[in-house]
């Protein structure tokens, strides 16, 4: 078998984080993908509002078209944005954790 790549790992952390054991249907393992892609390019630096772009598109692949919140982040009101504040942070932690073990590799 093939030695783990640095994406296997973002996607175990990711899936760690949430919680997620067992990914039991498309749509976890999209949000496990999409939150993983995001602690790779925008790591500690990403915001609410990516949280929701990603969520965005895992509604419209799952067919949720119509739902109230298929809107521009900025045109959501105060209360839904928060609902993305403790996505945000997993994937600041998987960033910093990612990170952490990059520089404990190059240090050796």
């Amino acid at each position: 078998m093939s030695q783990p790549t640095y994406t296997h790992e973002a996607l175990r952390i990711i899936q760690e984080e949430l919680g997620w054991d067992n990914p039991s249907d498309d749509e976890e393992r999209l949000y496990i993908a999409f939150y993983a892609l995001l602690a790779l390019t925008l790591g500690e630096e990403v915001t609410r509002s990516a949280i929701h772009d990603a969520w965005s598109l895992i509604a419209v692949l799952t067919s949720r078209h119509s739902h109230p919140s298929l809107v521009p982040f900025d045109e959501l009101p105060e209360h839904v944005k928060a609902l993305d504040d403790p996505y945000a942070e997993v994937v600041k932690r998987v960033a910093r954790k990612l990170r952490e073990k990059e520089d404990r590799s190059c240090a050796l």
